[in-house]
């Protein structure tokens, strides 16, 4: 019987590598833009990026780096 609150995830697992990638690029964007904004810049597309930051920067250490040269540029809360 399966447990009814149970995970059910059809997603792989993050390797630690990109769950590092992941949670530094979150730090970095609460710093900058405060939780709320930086939720929604993390998951919303992004032009000149051509794609959603968080996937970039759990992607590769170059996706990473784009994004942190994004927040770079914003303004801080």
């Amino acid at each position: 019987m399966r447990k009814p609150f149970g995970r059910r995830s059809d997603q792989a697992k993050l390797s630690p590598t990109e769950a590092a990638r992941q949670g530094r690029a979150v730090r970095i964007a609460i710093d900058q833009l405060g939780s709320t904004a930086a939720m929604d810049f993390l998951n919303s597309f992004d032009p000149a990026l051509e794609g959603r930051p968080i996937d970039l920067a759990v992607e590769s250490d170059h996706g990473l780096a784009a994004v942190q040269a994004l927040l770079a540029t914003r303004e801080a809360i």
